[in-house]
């Protein structure tokens, strides 16, 4: 699809944003059955990708307002409390974004850079960033690039979900750990990455010959516990490893969407 570069009625921002307002009027008149198969496709991948590159557009204006201090001078807390009151958004949607916004523009500029090319999708970006925030202190900057343009590329394969996945295991590998006497333990902190020291057994059956014993799988701790409360509402306290936090992110994120109606209603 091919847009015209001067339809914009000016150069400043605003005066885009109006063109762009009034050109999203004009699709939503149009009468979408008398397109063909093949013009229904071109828009609705267009479309698609379009979103990733409004949301782009949106980091750029979010990371100019922190920078400025709009919000504060405004009588918010924080640009995400703004969100919150002046849109309605949740507190946790609104830091969500406002952290996107800042890692695709600092940290992970290479997928600040997909977004913006319409490459990947908003929530493949959250979870790229988030899994570089979260990788081992010890990376080298070359493992780090090496890692985001890996994860770029699992995203042109798989949906955010399969995504959150590969991105743990990444993680996994990237954690160096020292397998000699009085060396690292690779579940003392799975959350952080930094190491502790190791679990020995000299006696009885845990180590019978005074070895280093196999370390627990990181998703060992995971643990959730829901209490109802007489009032009717459900307490819920647990800890999980960061896989197990991504993909129970992810769910409530499903789950939080607006769901499709029901046909046979």
């Amino acid at each position: 699809m091919v847009f015209d570069d001067d339809l914009g009625d000016g150069p400043d921002p605003p005066a885009r944003l109006a063109t762009i307002s009034r050109q999203v009027d004009g699709l939503l008149a149009a009468q979408a059955w008398q397109l063909s198969d093949g013009e229904l496709e071109e828009l609705l991948e267009g479309m698609c990708r379009l979103t990733g590159r409004v949301a782009a557009v949106r980091g750029a204006l979010f990371v100019e307002a922190q920078d400025r201090g709009f919000a504060v001078r405004h009588g918010a807390t924080d640009l995400a409390g703004w969100l919150r009151d002046r849109l309605r958004w949740t507190t946790r949607e609104a830091r969500r974004q406002v952290t996107l916004a800042r890692d695709s523009t600092t940290a992970c500029t290479a997928t600040g850079a997909a977004l913006a090319e319409g490459t990947i999708i908003v929530e493949q970006a959250v979870v790229i960033c988030d899994a570089m925030r979260t990788l081992p202190t010890g990376v080298t900057p070359e493992q780090r690039t090496a890692a985001e343009q890996a994860l770029l590329r699992f995203a042109g394969q798989f949906d955010s979900l399969h995504l959150v996945k590969i991105a743990a295991r990444l993680r996994e590998t990237l954690t160096t750990v020292d397998t000699s006497p009085g060396g690292d333990d690779p579940h003392a902190d799975s959350h952080t990455g930094e190491h502790g020291k190791p679990r020995t057994s000299t006696s009885g059956r845990d180590g019978r010959d005074g070895r280093e014993q196999p370390s627990r799988d990181p998703a060992d701790i995971r643990r959730l516990t829901f209490t109802d409360t007489p009032t009717g509402t459900t307490l819920i306290s647990g800890e999980l490893d960061a896989e197990g936090a991504a993909l129970l992110r992810t769910a409530l994120d499903s789950l939080a969407a607006p769901q499709p109606a029901d046909d046979n209603t």
